[in-house]
């Protein structure tokens, strides 16, 4: 299974016969037929981010056999690494309907996720009428497999399993509930829950419940909202991050805040932004999410990247003893299906080490450093391919998960870093404030009430 695209002389897309017809490229279980007249044509195959990019320009004849073969420039699963997605809703048509069970296993495979985490969601369809359904729908979907494995998708070491996404998008944020054995009610709250909706409870207040269920919270969409009150009451078990500000604003109010990604598919091309999850020995689905919420990760759109910190890894703590300074020693490998153009050493927010290749930028970049430290903290590794993206537009780039930094009993608190968190926090309060969607007014007054707890106890922070 890869996905590719077919272009005629000149960059114009070919339009791939099949199942699935998109007109930028196709996926092909096994083999795809394309119908073209005779002259020069550009073919590019590729499969998730392990495999080179195959392209290939031909000048067709009739009855003419074209073999392009995809070669494999690294191997991560051998060395304990397992791709995913956290985030994937198999839906079509402004997503209220299902999309084919058959096709999410081929788009999985072509992608190279080993692990496909299919979320259900709530969605009030207000302005969507079709033969289908009535304007005004308000239904769950995907709909098609019930929480938990979906058996038939799961082979050969493959895992596709059936999660929710409980949404509010005006008051608290979207979440991401991973492994559990149940559909959180009410999945959606405020406007995307439909007429009667409210916006309540907030979304902190399921946590128990999910962790009853067997299950994971991440928040989806980066720090908004809720988010920054979830992570002060222990409620939030890793964070989708679509960048770094705010995660590392986090981090750097002595926050142990796990890192992972979902693409968000349909709104995105699946897998586009990935997390690889160490786990040592054969993949197993238990594994890869108590991993993933330890902080045995790193996230890619293209890139690999790990390191240690005097032998520690991603997660894990170094302690300095006595709280004395010294120095910390760091090696790693930053790697790329496209050259690198650098790799960089984040220390409580602020790179402290740029490594760039000598001969310029390349696919492999192998970096040894040593990092003095005098108090708690955190480091972290990135790297970027530069400003080129790739045909489907996105650059190439990698992030570890933090290794932390214990000092006795210090914690690291950066001033500015609490005070955006509070404007987060206020900004969501006044939307809260603004809106009437509630049962009554004592509901209004607790989330009002929630955030003001949220605010004072970030405000302590800075005492």
């Amino acid at each position: 299974q890869q996905q590719g695209k077919v272009e005629r002389a000149g960059g114009r897309p070919v339009v791939l016969a099949g199942k699935r017809r998109i007109f930028k490229f196709g996926y092909a279980d096994g083999q795809v037929e394309a119908v073209l007249p005779p002259g020069d044509v550009r073919i590019e195959v590729r499969k998730g981010f392990e495999y080179d990019l195959a392209e290939h320009t031909e000048n067709l004849a009739a009855d003419k056999t074209v073999t392009i073969k995809l070669k494999r420039w690294i191997d991560m699963p051998s060395a304990g690494w397992y791709s995913g997605d956290t985030h994937v809703h198999w839906v079509r048509h402004t997503w209220y309907e299902n999309g084919d069970p058959a096709w999410l296993n081929v788009h999985s495979r072509a992608e190279d996720l080993w692990v496909n985490n299919n979320l259900i969601l709530k969605h009030w369809w207000k302005n969507v009428k079709s033969k289908q359904f009535p304007r005004g729908l308000v239904a769950n979907r995907p709909d098609m497999f019930g929480v938990g494995k979906v058996k038939e998708l799961s082979v050969n070491g493959r895992i596709v399993w059936t999660g929710e996404e409980y949404r509010n998008n005006e008051v608290f944020g979207h979440m991401v509930f991973l492994r559990i054995n149940k559909l959180i009610q009410p999945v959606s709250t405020g406007f995307m829950g439909g007429p009667e909706a409210v916006h309540y409870p907030p979304n902190s207040h399921t946590y128990d419940e999910v962790r009853q269920a067997g299950g994971i919270s991440i928040a989806a969409h980066d720090v908004g909202k809720e988010v920054p009150l979830q992570v002060i009451l222990g409620k939030l078990d890793s964070l989708d991050a679509h960048g770094t500000s705010r995660y590392y604003d986090l981090l750097n109010c002595g926050f142990r805040m796990p890192i992972s990604i979902g693409s968000d598919y349909p709104a995105n091309l699946m897998g586009f932004a990935r997390v690889y999850v160490f786990c040592k020995g054969k993949l197993d689905y238990d594994t890869w999410v108590d991993n993933l919420a330890a902080g045995k990760t790193f996230v890619s759109s293209g890139a690999m990247i790990t390191f240690q910190a005097d032998g520690k890894t991603h997660g894990d703590t170094i302690e300095l003893t006595g709280g004395k300074a010294r120095d910390i020693a760091i090696k790693g490998l930053a790697a790329g299906r496209t050259p690198l153009a650098r790799v960089e050493i984040v220390h409580n927010g602020k790179v402290v080490r740029t490594i760039k290749p000598a001969g310029g930028a390349a696919r492999k970049i192998p970096f040894t450093e040593s990092i003095r430290v005098s108090g708690p903290g955190w480091l972290a590794a990135r790297t970027y391919a530069g400003s080129s993206p790739s045909w489907w537009g996105r650059t190439n780039a990698a992030h570890t998960a933090p290794i932390y930094i214990k000092a006795g009993s210090d914690r690291l608190i950066v001033p500015e870093a609490v005070r955006r968190l509070i404007r987060i926090l206020q900004g969501a309060r006044a939307a809260a404030a603004k809106s009437n969607m509630y049962a009554s007014d004592k509901q209004k007054a607790e989330v009002l009430e929630y955030y003001d707890r949220g605010i004072r106890r970030y405000d302590q922070l800075l005492k």
